[in-house]
């Protein structure tokens, strides 16, 4: 009897519930526009993602890695490498990316950025402004979630850090090409000068009978804050300290050209791609390293200024009909193409060669890798750590899930 009355107690409130609606069309016409505009915006956010779990055994403890340098005490870590949570909002003719980073060293931005496609007859051409990937070659503009190898080349992470800058930039489509250029404040975080970088990039890519063909080239121009008088330039085999007593707070030239090709076809037993990439140009660093700025603090040391050359070359096979890869990456960087062998005097100018080997295998969003870096430094009586090459290569397991 109990159960009956609390049936019909609910039955009443929702009889009155209706009998109100009724009453008043307009509310709810109003409440049906609103739960209408609502999922129209929710159709307009996307949210995608992955994240990147992994084992890794080095050689030695506490070797400087491209992927991360290991604790001084540790020869193999488990680690999350990158855990992307990105938001896209898409509402023509602007697009909104929000991206963060989540790991266990913290959470940090990648992307944020406005893209604003214009209308009419300039519909080839788009604004992109925030931070956002530099357009500079094809290593550095690949995602990291469908990168055949763990990590970029040494010298884009070492030339380009974090792959992003703050600025603004132009891309305009003109068929199969595409043109990018913009300025950037060149070290990736909060500026502390007034000088801007200048990045453009001009690509194609086509299908002609089966085979995928792409490529670009790329020219950075910009500068890095002198945080003394002192700069050297490698002069007669030896860095020469410049006349330069005003250098302090100046721009020391910093400037990049870039040239990559990509290949694609189906050799018989499986797909094939080759890649490769050449970066040449000037430099400005400190004895020890040729890395670019990253941070918000001014440079305080003496600038050393170098000539490199950089190279990068994948061959990457798919096995048949099978979710298995294969893949050999070759990349070197010599941060002083002007040095070599005992007339090396600096930590910097050291030149890097890494061979890697690797195997992908794909099952829906998942992918499990296994590559092995192979890295060997150029060798010089000058320095003793570099006395011979340095046992400093590394073993990567990693699973992969795309969402």
């Amino acid at each position: 009897m109990q159960k009956n009355s609390v049936l019909l107690v609910l039955l009443l409130a929702a009889t009155t519930g209706s009998l109100a609606q009724v009453n008043h069309p307009d509310s709810l016409a109003a409440q049906l526009n609103s739960l209408s505009d609502q999922v129209t915006t929710m159709k307009k956010v996307k949210f995608s993602g992955y994240v990147q779990a992994q084992w890794q055994k080095a050689d030695t403890a506490g070797i400087r890695f491209p992927g991360g340098n290991f604790e001084p005490n540790a020869d193999n870590r488990f680690l999350i490498r990158r855990g992307r949570l990105k938001m896209t909002y898409a509402s023509q003719p602007v697009t909104a990316v929000f991206q963060i980073d989540a790991t266990d060293r913290g959470i940090s931005l990648r992307d944020a950025y406005v893209d604003f496609a214009f209308p009419g007859a300039l519909k080839n051409l788009s604004l992109k402004a925030g931070l956002f990937k530099r357009p500079f070659g094809f290593e550095l503009l690949y995602s990291s979630e469908s990168r055949e190898s763990p990590e970029r080349a040494r010298s884009v992470l070492l030339l380009l850090p974090n792959e992003r800058d703050l600025g603004a930039m132009l891309a305009c489509k003109l068929g199969v090409m595409k043109l990018e250029a913009g300025f950037f404040n060149g070290n990736t975080v909060v500026d502390f000068d007034s000088k801007k970088d200048f990045i453009g990039r001009l690509s194609a890519g086509q299908e002609l009978g089966g085979v995928k063909l792409g490529g670009g080239v790329s020219f950075y121009s910009g500068g890095v804050f002198q945080g003394t008088n002192k700069v050297y330039e490698f002069e007669d085999g030896k860095f020469a300290l410049q006349d330069t007593l005003t250098a302090l707070g100046e721009q020391a030239e910093r400037q990049y050209l870039g040239a990559d090709v990509q290949i694609g076809f189906d050799a018989g037993i499986g797909n094939t791609t080759l890649r490769g990439e050449f970066i040449t140009g000037t430099q400005p660093g400190t004895a020890s390293s040729s890395e670019s700025p990253k941070t918000a603090i001014l440079p305080a040391s003496d600038t050393y200024i170098r000539s490199f050359n950089a190279g990068i070359f994948y061959f990457i096979q798919n096995l048949g009909k099978s979710n298995l890869q294969a893949v050999v990456k070759y990349d070197f960087f010599d941060p002083n193409s002007n040095a070599e062998g005992d007339g090396i005097a600096n930590d910097g100018d050291v030149k890097y060669s890494t061979w890697g080997f690797g195997l992908n295998y794909f099952w829906k969003n998942l992918t499990f890798t296994a590559y092995y870096d192979k890295i060997e430094n150029e060798t010089t009586a000058s320095i003793a750590k570099f006395n011979g090459d340095l046992d400093d290569n590394v073993l990567t397991l990693r699973i992969q899930y795309k969402f």
